[in-house]
């Protein structure tokens, strides 16, 4: 019986079944990556064709864009220092914050406020409230 299977035969079935086998470990281990490698594709697709522009979606912003943000922000607030006056940090912020889009989403709003309230403080000696910055942003695009 073993006598009518050739090496090369022997070699491709083998290769065929290892194929298939980390074809399902793949799947089974890593089913989470390749979904949102699957959705992260379709994603660019539909802002390719518009679609998904204005949605309200805050993934529609990259997270190392709040991170470049934030960076921004504490590199104001330490530039200031405690020799800052309330008014001329808050110009400086609203320069910083004007081109970010993530200020249409409340998550971003209330984190961004959030960090601002506790570093303007610990920085700066300066007191902000959640008002203070709001009327500040209200007419900043959104």
């Amino acid at each position: 019986m073993l006598e009518g299977i050739s090496w090369g035969t022997f070699i491709h079935t083998v290769a065929v079944i290892s194929a298939i086998y980390y074809v399902i470990v793949l799947a089974l281990y890593y089913r989470g990556d390749l979904n949102s490698l699957g959705q992260r594709k379709a994603a660019v697709s539909a802002r390719e064709h518009g679609k998904n522009e204005e949605s309200g979606d805050p993934s529609n912003i990259p997270i190392d864009g709040v991170q470049t943000v934030l960076d921004n922000i504490r590199g104001v607030l330490e530039q200031a220092g405690k020799q800052a006056g309330k008014e001329g940090l808050l110009n400086q912020l609203h320069q910083t914050l004007a081109s970010f889009d993530g200020l249409r989403q409340p998550a971003y709003r209330n984190a961004l406020k959030n960090y601002i309230i506790k570093h303007a403080e610990e920085l700066c000696g300066v007191g902000l409230s959640g008002e203070e910055l709001e009327s500040d942003w209200a007419d900043l695009p959104r």
